[in-house]
């Protein structure tokens, strides 16, 4: 698979990042608004964008079957591993939640067991060919044997799709600004230097913990990385970033990013349309080269022009855009 990390839209030109982002989201907002007023949902007075109580979050799900695909599956989380469910709970209601928009967007596929459009988003983008018979797909994988993560919540991907051969598993970026830190260094308990480059990994603080995120960074070769012999520890920025890749590649899979074109602190473009900087630069730069056919991206766009190119989902799929803004 050709890489695509390099190959993404984004922020206009004479706007600065941070303009942007903030047109973006006033933009979600106005729309999550106006699609719960059109509705008669109840708001929170002060932030009509979201719905008034965390434990309506089915005012936030389009599809009823939606609905009851999050209550099923939270039950189930609950009852063997608490730690997962509480990675969204508390946040569905909200109408910029990320994870509500992932649901919104591929649970539908999902329930009707129609990933047609998934495979046509990635392979538009020179994506994985794979088998695409007798498939799986859901949400939340997870597995506490990769890094050896007894407690606490568990390195999760929003999505995956395993079954014959490869496996895709994805990490879906809506409204973030990037990835998730170290918990050893932004509780304090680190001071954030690259245990790689000082040759002190056994004084890791996350290795200490038993966390065996190093020893599988040595385990594929992650050495080669631009990012990861500097004084800084690639995890200062990139802990759930490496997570993520590193899983899927555990599980013989590709790790893809599923992420809004609009979104300004994701990708920054110069006057020529070149890729110069924003989270998407820094991932290019955080991984070695050989390990590029192994990461790919298409956008949330992409994927809604795929689902309406099947004519199988109008019921729905207007009003995801609807809801999100996007035209």
């Amino acid at each position: 698979m050709k890489s695509t990390i390099l190959s993404i839209k984004g922020l206009e030109q004479n706007t600065t990042p941070e303009t942007a982002f903030k047109a973006f989201e006033a933009d979600l907002q106005a729309a999550a608004a106006k699609w719960f007023k059109k509705h008669g949902y109840p708001v929170r007075k002060d932030m009509d964008y979201s719905i008034s109580e965390p434990n309506l979050w089915h005012h936030n799900i389009i599809l009823p079957e939606v609905a009851r695909l999050i209550s099923i599956t939270a039950s189930t989380w609950k009852r063997r591993l608490p730690g997962v469910a509480s990675r969204f709970e508390g946040t569905l209601h909200h109408g910029l939640s990320n994870h509500a928009m992932a649901f919104n967007l591929l649970g539908p596929l999902v329930v009707r067991k129609d990933l047609a459009p998934i495979k046509a988003a990635f392979q538009a983008v020179g994506g994985w060919g794979g088998y695409w018979n007798e498939l799986y797909a859901y949400f939340e994988a997870h597995d506490r044997k990769v890094f050896n993560e007894l407690e606490g919540v568990p390195a999760c991907l929003d999505f995956a799709i395993t079954g014959n051969g490869n496996g895709i598993f994805a990490d879906v970026i809506f409204t973030q600004s990037g990835f998730s830190g170290c918990p050893h260094i932004q509780d304090g308990s680190c001071d954030g230097k690259n245990p790689c480059s000082f040759g002190k990994l056994t004084e890791c603080a996350l290795t200490r913990s038993g966390n065996t995120l190093w020893t599988r960074m040595e385990q594929w070769a992650m050495s080669e990385a631009t990012r990861i012999d500097g004084d800084t520890c690639p995890f200062a920025n990139y802990y759930s970033f490496f997570q993520s890749f590193l899983f899927s590649l555990v599980n013989d899979g590709v790790y893809i990013l599923i992420y809004d074109e609009r979104n300004s602190l994701f990708v920054q473009r110069d006057e020529q349309g070149n890729l110069v900087d924003g989270l998407c630069q820094q991932l290019s730069e955080a991984l070695p080269r050989h390990k590029w056919t192994r990461v790919g991206a298409f956008t949330i766009q992409d994927l809604v022009r795929a689902i309406e190119k099947t004519g199988r989902h109008d019921d729905w799929i207007q009003e995801f855009k609807d809801k999100y803004a996007i035209k």
